[in-house]
């Protein structure tokens, strides 16, 4: 079949699913799929309402080892109320330290137009957090091109060139993906323990605010 195949797979009922290698969103699953893949594809699936961060690891990495500090990618996969969550957990990977505090927990929420994060454990505290990276985030199902994206991380501080600065993306119309690039968020500089902070706004064209939901 020229190197694609078409196989059966179970899905539990009652979520919706993305299949992995195309992003395609799966509504309202049956106990089975008949799912279309490549040869070096696999059928994997992600559950819907899942935002799962990803190491955005260099092409010359050849280990785990070698990647650990890279940067990390935010994957959102927003559910049929167009909302998602997920959770990044760090520490330095290679000692018992964490029994101490020294880690950092982080969780972060999707309401459709604004990607959120909050501080999920208030005595932990890992330094190497603050220097972690997200500098690409994309968000799947997006129905139309936006208006612009906004990058909110330290609004109203000091910082230079934050808060309400437009980012630089991508929109795959055909798949429905918007890649936001050339960010610098850190995982957790200057947060406090459960209080959210706005990361990223996508902002609509005004006649269409209204129109934007998981279809």
């Amino acid at each position: 079949m020229n190197g694609v195949y078409n196989i059966e797979v179970y899905l539990p009922n009652g979520y919706d699913w993305y299949l992995l290698n195309n992003k395609e969103l799966i509504q309202g699953s049956s106990s089975t799929q008949n799912i279309v893949v490549g040869d070096a594809e696999y059928a994997t699936f992600i559950k819907a309402g899942s935002i799962i961060p990803i190491l955005n690891f260099e092409a010359d990495r050849m280990s785990i080892a070698q990647a650990i500090d890279d940067n990390l990618r935010i994957e959102v996969y927003p559910d049929s109320s167009n909302t998602a969550t997920g959770m990044l957990y760090l520490d330095d990977y290679n000692s018992h330290r964490y029994r101490d505090g020294e880690y950092s927990l982080v969780n972060y929420s999707w309401d459709g137009t604004k990607l959120s994060v909050t501080k999920a454990v208030e005595n932990a505290l890992y330094f190497k957090a603050s220097n972690k990276i997200i500098n690409e985030i994309s968000i799947m199902n997006v129905p139309a091109y936006p208006e612009t994206v906004l990058n909110k991380w330290l609004n109203a501080t000091p910082y230079p060139a934050q808060g309400n600065v437009p980012v630089d993306y991508v929109y795959i119309p055909d798949t429905k993906e918007l890649h936001l690039i050339g960010l610098a968020i850190p995982v957790e500089d200057g947060l406090v323990y459960n209080q959210a902070v706005e990361l990223i706004e996508i902002v609509w064209p005004a006649q269409d605010c209204m129109q934007h939901t998981i279809v």
